[in-house]
This record gives structure tokens, C-alpha cells and sequence, in this order.
């Protein structure tokens, strides 16, 4: 799984300081079951995903999903355990602990892009990727 960070555009802020980002679809399918909760600041990114379950989930997440721009289409509060939640206009999830959405100020609109974590960043890599699967 690729470490990054999470960088809204308008204002080039980190709303996801660390952020895990799926590589493959064993990680994608097991997701953060059987991994310790995220806490404020931690994130996970489904890429080629828009839709997600909680089933087998002990807490709640709060969901953001992105077109393949890295546009948030639209934000779901305290999904809580045994629940599905999904946007047809989606291409990319981001998971995030309970209050995360508070804590992030992520809107739906704000246009987000994943950073590396060595600090090269790169401005054309949005947080979603294009049907094609590669970076839009």
C-alpha cells in the first residue's frame, strides 16, 4: 500500500496528513477490516470504487467520494456498522474516521490531489483515477 498525503487545491492544504492509498485488489477488497481505527488526520483511498460497505466494520466512517477529476461529487457522515453507501458519479473513495469530515473542512466541490509522502509532489496527479486507470 502507497503512503501519501491528501492536498486540496484552493488552498493547498493537507486534509488527509496520511493517507493510505490501495495498490492492488486484495488491498482494496480487505480495506480496513481487521486494521486498527483511523484516527483524525488518517485516510484510505479506494481507487476505482464508488460505492462501499461497512459489514464486518466495528466503528463508523465517514466517506468521501471523487470523480475521476478528484472532484468530491459527495461526503457521508458516520457511516455506521452493516451499511452501504455509493455515488454513481464516483470513480474514487476516501475513508475516514468518525469526525473526519469536520476535522478536514472537505466539501463537496473542493478539488483534491494526493501528494507522495517524500514531499514531490506532483500537480497533475489527482486523487482519482480515469476509467482508463491512469491518473487523471
Amino acid at each position: 500500500m502507497k503512503t501519501a498525503s491528501l492536498v486540496r487545491d484552493s488552498d493547498k492544504v493537507a486534509v488527509v496528513a496520511t493517507l493510505w492509498v490501495t495498490q492492488s485488489v486484495w488491498e482494496q477488497t480487505r480495506g480496513l477490516l481487521r486494521r486498527p481505527p483511523l484516527i483524525v488526520g488518517q485516510g484510505m483511498l479506494l481507487q476505482h470504487c464508488r460505492s462501499i460497505h461497512t459489514i464486518g466494520m466495528t466503528y463508523p466512517l465517514d466517506i468521501v467520494f471523487l470523480d475521476k477529476y478528484g472532484i468530491v461529487r459527495k461526503c457521508v457522515a458516520s457511516v455506521k456498522p452493516l451499511r452501504f453507501a455509493m455515488c454513481f458519479g464516483a470513480s474514487t473513495t476516501l475513508e475516514l474516521p468518525p469526525g473526519g469530515l469536520a476535522h478536514s473542512t472537505i466539501r463537496v466541490g473542493d478539488t483534491l490531489r494526493v501528494h507522495d509522502v517524500d514531499g514531490l509532489s506532483n500537480p497533475s496527479h489527482s486523487a482519482a483515477i480515469d476509467d482508463a486507470g491512469n491518473r487523471a
